[in-house]
C-alpha cells in the first residue's frame, strides 16, 4: 500500500489550492494550467467517460502534473476504473437522492472519493474529502454540500460495507469485488464451469507487471543486468527463454535496450501464439492480416529471417507505428505494410502462413486496460464474432493449400473464439485443426472443442486464445 501523505501546510497534497487572492485554480475544469494529483485524476476520469483510454489521457496531461503527483493521479484513476461497479454500488447506498438527481461533477467527485478513501492509503480521509469538496465548488456550488455530506458518510460507514462485499459468497458480489461486469462473469461461469469460471473472475483482481521480449542474438542475462543497474528490478522468465519479467510496470521507451531494439514490451501470452508457427517448420511467405502496431509482425520477422512478410491494418496511424517499430528492430527492409480492409486487400504473394490476430473485445487484457470492460456490451460481442468469422474465412481463402492459419484473439469469450472457428470449419470441410507444439499445449487450456486458451494467471500474462488451422488438398 502507498504510505499516507501528511498535509503540506494548510493545503492538502494533491488538492485544489488557491492563489494569493483566494481564487480557485483551474476553476474551469483544468483547461491549461498546472494540475495537482486529485485534479489530474478527476480530469482523466472525465476523459475516460468520454471514451478515451486512461493511459492515453494520463500521458496527455503529464506535462501539467508534477513528477510527485503523477503516480498519485494514476493510482487513483486506476483504482476507480478497475472496480467501477463496486464504487457505484457503495456511492448508491449513501446517496439518498440517487445518482440521476445530481450533476456530473458531483457524481465524479463521489466516485473518486469512494475509491480513494476505501481502497488507497494515500490520504487522510478528511484531506481527500476537503479537496474534492473544493473541486466541486468550482463547478456546482450547491452540489459541493452533497459531496461533503455523502463522502463523510462513506468514510465512516463504507469500510463495513466493503468488508461485507469482500466476505460475501454471492456471485454478484464476487464479480463486483473482482471488477468484472456481471454479464461477463456469468458468461465465463457458463463457458468454463463453476470452479474454473469463478477462478478466472478472481484473477481479474490481481495486479499486472510488464514483460519484455528479448530479440534473437541478445544476451538475456546482460539485459537483466542493465535493467537492474538502471533501477528496474527484473528476472529471466522461467516459462519463455526469450522473456524478461519486470517487477511492476515502466515506460518502455525509458528502459535500457529499448532504443537499440534489444527488447520489446509484450505480455507473455501474446508471445506464445507466434511460436505455433515456429513449431511448424520453415515458412517463406508470411501474412499478418491485422498487424496493428507490429508487435507480432516483428516477432515473426525475427523468427523467420529468410521469409517475406506482409502486414495489413485498417488504421493508417497503426501502420505508421508498425513501420517505426520495424525500424527500431532493424528489420524495416524485410516487411511490407499496407493500409486497408483485410477483407479486400490482396497480398503480393500466396502466403504459406497467415497470422490473424483478429479485432476483438480485448477481454483477456482487461487487467491492463480496465476501462474497456465497462464499454463492452453483449451486442458488441456479437458484432465482433460476425467480423471475426469473415476475417477467418478470408484467411483460409488466401493461404496456400497445406499452409497454416493461426487464428488468435486476446479474448476469453467463446463467441469470439471456438464459435468463430466452428463456423469456419462448418462451411469449409477442407479445413482441419492442427495440434500446436507440445511445449505450447502444456501451458494452455483446451478450448471446447477447438483451440487453446492461456489465462491471466500471473502478472505477466493476459487472457489469450489461439487455433492453428490448415487447408487440406
Amino acid at each position: 500500500m502507498i504510505e499516507k501523505r501528511k498535509r503540506e501546510g494548510n493545503r492538502p497534497h494533491g488538492g485544489i489550492g488557491r492563489d494569493r487572492k483566494g481564487s480557485r485554480k483551474n476553476a474551469n475544469g483544468g483547461d491549461k494550467g498546472p494540475l495537482r494529483g486529485i485534479e489530474a485524476a478527476l480530469e482523466v476520469w472525465r476523459e475516460v467517460r468520454r471514451g478515451r483510454f486512461a493511459s492515453e489521457s494520463l500521458r496527455s496531461i503529464s506535462d501539467r502534473v508534477s513528477e510527485k503527483d503523477r503516480p498519485l493521479a494514476a493510482t487513483l484513476v486506476y483504482s476507480l476504473i478497475r472496480r467501477e461497479s463496486l464504487w457505484k454500488e457503495i456511492v448508491g447506498r449513501f446517496l439518498k437522492t440517487g445518482s440521476s438527481g445530481v450533476s456530473p461533477a458531483v457524481r465524479d467527485a463521489l466516485m473518486v472519493g469512494a475509491a480513494g478513501s476505501l481502497e488507497l492509503r494515500t490520504f487522510e480521509p478528511r484531506v481527500l474529502v476537503n479537496a474534492l469538496v473544493e473541486w466541486t465548488k468550482c463547478r456546482d456550488e450547491r452540489g459541493a454540500r452533497v459531496v461533503n455530506a455523502v463522502l463523510r458518510r462513506i468514510v465512516e460507514g463504507g469500510p463495513e460495507i466493503l468488508a461485507d462485499i469482500e466476505r460475501s459468497v454471492a456471485f454478484s458480489d464476487l464479480a463486483m469485488r473482482s471488477g468484472v461486469p456481471l454479464w461477463a462473469a456469468k458468461s465465463w461461469e457458463s463457458s468454463f464451469g463453476r470452479t474454473e469460471g469463478r477462478a478466472l473472475i478472481e484473477l481479474h483482481s490481481q495486479p499486472v507487471s510488464l514483460a519484455l521480449r528479448v530479440s534473437p542474438g541478445v544476451d538475456r542475462s546482460e539485459v537483466v543486468r542493465r535493467l537492474e543497474e538502471g533501477g528496474f528490478p527484473a528476472v529471466e522468465s522461467p516459462d519463455l527463454p526469450f522473456s524478461i519479467r519486470l517487477e511492476g510496470t515502466a515506460l518502455p521507451t525509458g528502459l535500457p535496450g529499448y532504443d537499440e531494439g534489444k527488447i520489446t514490451p509484450q505480455s507473455e501470452s501474446s508471445m506464445v501464439p507466434p511460436l505455433a508457427f515456429i513449431g511448424r517448420g520453415k515458412f517463406s511467405r508470411l501474412l499478418d492480416m491485422c498487424a496493428g502496431r507490429g508487435g507480432k509482425t516483428g516477432q515473426l520477422a525475427q523468427a523467420f529471417p529468410e521469409a517475406s512478410l506482409e502486414g495489413w491494418d485498417l488504421s493508417g496511424p497503426r501502420i505508421k507505428a508498425a513501420v517505426k517499430e520495424m525500424k527500431r528492430l532493424g528489420i524495416s527492409d524485410r516487411v511490407k505494410f499496407s493500409v486497408g480492409d483485410s477483407l479486400e486487400l490482396a497480398p503480393s504473394f500466396i502466403p504459406d502462413g497467415v497470422l490473424l490476430d483478429a479485432p476483438c473485445s480485448g477481454s483477456g487484457t482487461w487487467r491492463r486496460h480496465p476501462e474497456s470492460k465497462w464499454r463492452l456490451s453483449q451486442d458488441e460481442l456479437t458484432r465482433y464474432g460476425a467480423l471475426q468469422a469473415k476475417l477467418l474465412g478470408r484467411a483460409l481463402d488466401l493461404v496456400s493449400t497445406g499452409g497454416t492459419v493461426l487464428y488468435c484473439t486476446c479474448s476469453l469469450f467463446r463467441e469470439e473464439n471456438e464459435q468463430v472457428v466452428a463456423k469456419a470449419m462448418s462451411v469449409r470441410p477442407d479445413v482441419v485443426e492442427l495440434e500446436p507444439p507440445h511445449e505450447l499445449v502444456s501451458r494452455c487450456r483446451k478450448g471446447r472443442p477447438w483451440g487453446y486458451y492461456t489465462w491471466p494467471d500471473n502478472p505477466w500474462t493476459d487472457g489469450f486464445y489461439m487455433a492453428l488451422l490448415t487447408v487440406t488438398a
